[in-house]
């Protein structure tokens, strides 16, 4: 008799054929399919390599879901019979674990021993194939099936070089470590790994300060602004400093609306900083590995304190530097500062300080911005009280050249231009009030009173001061 671990491939390339026949027949699954496309469009994973997982992730993952069920289900309820395959085997379809894995031994052309490094489980895998080609410790995200009592593999994968797999354990330890602590359940699927390991924005292969500029300038800060910044960051750079003051100012004069992501510009900053104080040292050039457990000790020392603490930055910055020196069983017992200097003289380099700064003060972006929106949103309606609509309007018209979207601010204007007996633009302001939020009672009511008033009764409203004049609403919401 056969043993189906011999014939558990042509199985599973017929599934997968009529997988993609499926996909090709239904419209709406291709449509979805590109969507999907989309989620990996900036991921460096080679192109090949990319597409299978796409793939893989669209037929399995609960997010390809159409017509109330994944494709695999689709396929094993309603396709099966078609290829008539092995039924213990489509079960296991249904129960698949997918992970990253560290291949701990390997039976040459039968079988090896894979470790789950999300969740600690060793898995015994039949498949000659994969025992041929992995090596032992080396790591490979893939989808593992339950096969009577053992595993077998979809063949849909990817395996890293080896020399990463130290870096890959210790960044996955990280995440499930933070998981932990804030009692959230870690899991990962394609997608995710994809983030960890192979996620690049396009803006990213900028330098630094070009980065740094363009993430100012869209925040709306001026040129002058941001040279200026520099000029000083350049200064303390030289003498050994610290940018403390510089970017908590630069924060507050920033667009709160322009503004997608506030980390951009701190990163971009404090790769700025790095970098200028590399220039003031003979020769200080960072390699791969380098880079790479500076971003991994960030996250595991901003996981670690709370910035909300007394002496939070103090607290990170002693945290860092015995990370830099502690073991890691990853890396043989070796510290991150032992394999900093050893690849740094492979380069040719002889600085042999360890260092860089972050920050973990928590920034608000647009202070200063907000502050004079709220402060001349407030004078405008302490003008109103004491009927001064001239006044009025202009601290108005220079709180909506900050804040454009406050429907109350709007509906104070339209309230100003009656008392000027400015119809028309009365009418706009109101309306615009009610363009921002259609439920605004009171722009409703002053503007069914305009609709309703002659010329001269508007002149009378205005005299006596009687129309509802303005909203004291202090939430601006910036």
């Amino acid at each position: 008799m056969t043993d189906p671990f011999f014939e558990y491939r042509e199985i599973m390339t017929e599934f997968y054929h009529r997988a993609a026949e499926l996909i090709k027949d239904n419209p709406e699954f291709i449509t979805a399919l590109e969507k999907v496309e989309s989620y990996f469009q900036f991921f460096t994973i080679d192109a090949t390599e990319k597409q299978k997982v796409i793939f893989d992730w669209f037929v399995f993952e609960p997010k390809s879901k159409l017509k109330g069920k994944r494709i695999l289900d689709y396929i094993l309820d309603e396709e099966a019979l078609a290829f008539n395959p092995d039924l213990t085997i489509l079960q296991g379809f249904r129960e698949n674990i997918f992970s990253v894995f560290e291949v701990k031994a390997i039976r040459m052309g039968k079988e090896l021993i894979i470790c789950d490094l999300v969740h600690d489980k060793e898995y015994q895998v039949r498949d000659e194939q994969a025992s041929r080609n992995l090596q032992k410790k080396e790591c490979v995200f893939l989808r593992a099936l339950p096969f009577k009592d053992y595993f077998i593999l979809t063949g849909m994968g990817y395996s890293f070089p080896k020399e990463m797999t130290p870096v890959i354990k210790l960044t996955i330890r990280n995440i499930r470590e933070s998981a932990s602590k804030k009692k959230r359940k870690f899991s990962v699927g394609p997608v995710e790994m994809c983030q960890i390991f192979f996620s690049q924005k396009k803006r990213e292969i900028l330098p630094p300060l070009e980065r740094f500029r363009l993430f100012c300038e869209e925040a709306g800060l001026t040129t002058s602004y941001i040279n200026e910044v520099l000029d000083k960051t350049k200064e303390k750079a030289a003498q050994k400093g610290y940018y403390d003051d510089i970017l908590p100012e630069l924060y507050k004069k920033l667009d709160p609306r322009k503004i997608t992501d506030p980390k951009e510009i701190t990163t971009s900053y404090i790769e700025v900083w790095n970098s200028l104080v590399a220039q003031a040292e003979p020769f200080v050039e960072k390699g791969p590995m380098e880079h790479t457990l500076i971003n991994i000790c960030i996250d595991y020392t901003q996981n670690k304190v709370d910035s909300k603490t007394k002496d939070a930055q103090k607290k990170l910055n002693k945290l860092q530097k015995e990370w830099f020196e502690s073991p890691l069983e990853e890396f043989g017992g070796r510290t991150p500062t032992e394999i900093i200097l050893e690849e740094r003289e492979r380069l040719g380099n002889p600085q042999k300080e360890v260092s860089f700064s972050v920050s973990i003060t928590e920034l608000h972006p647009g202070e200063e911005y907000i502050k004079k929106a709220e402060e001349t949103f407030h004078q405008a309606v302490a003008l109103m009280k004491q009927n001064k609509p001239v006044e009025a309007l202009k601290a108005y018209e220079e709180h909506l050249a900050l804040h454009p979207e406050n429907f109350v601010a709007w509906q104070n204007k339209g309230v100003c231009h009656i008392l000027l007996l400015e119809e028309d633009k009365a009418k706009r302001a109101f309306q615009k009030a009610l363009q921002i939020n259609p439920k605004y009672e009171m722009a409703k009511r002053n503007l069914e009173i305009l609709k309703h008033t002659t010329h001269a009764d508007l002149e009378r409203i205005a005299k006596e001061f009687r129309v509802v004049v303005l909203n004291e609403d202090k939430t601006l919401n910036l």
